[in-house]
């Protein structure tokens, strides 16, 4: 696969969603939620969208913006948490304002 952080294989996206599924327990993101992934295209960023999705959580993705706009965005979908994908890394914040309880999302 290509991307721009440069060439991978399925083998390293498996492992890199792995990685990813492991920071969303850590993290308390919980089934369900909605989460704002804001990134470029790379291989982090694939991972954690795929991570997220294996978790039942409402993903919300968009390119990095002016930060008022990512707030008023995340506001719309109720999104308790913000993952920022750079340079090979994500970073999580958490506990934004949003629904006490998360949306069951089936199985």
């Amino acid at each position: 696969l290509h991307s721009a952080d440069g060439s991978f294989t399925y083998t390293e996206l498996a492992s890199a969603t792995q990685t990813a599924r492991a920071r969303l327990a850590q993290a308390g993101i919980a089934r369900g939620e909605a989460a704002v992934l804001v990134a470029d295209y790379g291989l982090e960023t694939i991972a954690q969208f795929l991570a997220l999705a294996a978790n039942g959580n409402v993903v919300v993705p968009i390119t990095p913006m002016a930060e008022t706009e990512i707030a008023r965005r995340a506001a719309i979908v109720q999104a308790r948490h913000i993952l920022r994908s750079q340079a090979r890394a994500v970073a999580i914040e958490s506990g934004l304002e949003g629904p006490a309880n998360p949306v069951p999302r089936g199985n």
